[in-house]
């Protein structure tokens, strides 16, 4: 809706973005109380009790969440407070003006909303917050299964490199079947069952977006937009999230990585200057959170866009212009 506002010239790219930026939601509190710990004002272990159950990849048991790894995510030399929260630009708060706000009620009328547009504003900051945190809790249930399967995995000597490739039912054919043959030696089976059909669906190529059956006889690589979150321009050297050795790196980088799911909120611990996924739509986890922190981004650059900036050095994020730009 806000973005239908500002197509019909109602509100501006920039009022939507400061209204945006004004949306507190679960990632702007996980900064302010990692400040907090590093400053002495707050126990480590609590703020682990509250978010140690985040992973990047909140599906892949491969990769440790934050209280396994803390030392992995977390900042451990910066003596300022950390991330882009504590960022000069960052707005937290923001109000229409009366004849903007007299507009929004005019179009509400026009479209026969039964609301009023504080109720409407009310609404889009509420349901953003909320929605981001419902991921938040339910991806405590998610961690607590695969720190279960890795538990029960490591009985069998199995690393969770090689749990990764069972499916579920897999797991759960012991419990609700016998197998004929050893549980260690069925196990070992499904794993390779798994490696295998792993290493054949890599090999089948389907394209981005499957509108009709004909899509999947000639696939088109097709360049994608991404959703572009503030109206700044920035130039910075790109960092590869999946390279780097250090967490220092990420320093004053645009970082790029696939995903934007909650596991990866730990990224805006540090200062960063920029960041752009493969992966993410216009209400995606991390364009809300970009949103909140008003750090420019390009949200869901779409596979084309992704390879080209793996090789890249420096870059010009314009998103202004909604403009990537590779400068060497």
């Amino acid at each position: 809706m806000l973005r239908g506002f500002v197509s019909k010239g109602i509100i501006t790219e920039q009022q939507k973005d400061d209204f945006l930026n004004s949306v507190e939601t679960v990632a702007g509190k996980i900064v302010d109380d990692m400040n907090a710990v590093l400053a002495g004002n707050k126990d480590q272990e609590l703020f682990l009790k509250k978010y140690g159950h985040l992973r990047p990849g909140s599906y892949d048991i491969t990769s440790y969440n934050y209280r396994e790894k803390p030392e992995y995510y977390f900042p451990t030399d910066y003596t300022n407070k950390v991330g882009y929260n504590n960022n000069s630009d960052t707005l937290l708060t923001f109000e229409f003006n009366n004849q903007t706000l007299g507009m929004i009620e005019q179009e509400i009328d026009r479209m026969e909303l039964n609301i009023n547009v504080d109720q409407l504003l009310r609404f889009i900051k509420e349901a953003t917050a909320s929605r981001e945190y419902a991921k938040f809790q339910f991806t405590k249930n998610l961690d607590a299964v695969l720190g279960l399967i890795a538990e029960w995995g490591k009985t069998y000597g199995f690393e969770r490199s090689e749990l990764s490739y069972l499916f579920i039912k897999d797991i759960l054919h012991l419990n609700k079947f016998t197998v004929a043959i050893d549980p260690l030696d069925y196990l070992k089976q499904k794993i390779q069952e798994g490696k295998n059909w792993y290493q054949e669906s890599n090999k089948i190529e389907t394209p981005q977006l499957i509108t009709s059956p004909q899509d999947l006889d000639i696939i088109e690589h097709n360049v994608a937009e991404p959703n572009y979150v503030t109206s700044k321009m920035i130039t910075a050297q790109i960092c590869n999230l999946t390279g780097i050795t250090d967490k220092a790196e990420l320093e004053g980088k645009i970082v790029l990585t696939e995903g934007a799911d909650p596991g990866y909120d730990w990224i805006f611990m540090h200062p960063i200057k920029g960041l752009i996924t493969k992966y993410g739509g216009a209400a995606s986890h991390m364009t809300i959170r970009c949103a909140e922190f008003g750090l420019p981004a390009a949200i869901g650059c779409g596979e084309e866009w992704y390879n080209r900036l793996i090789d890249a050095n420096n870059i010009e994020l314009n998103c202004a212009n909604k403009q990537i730009k590779i400068l060497g």
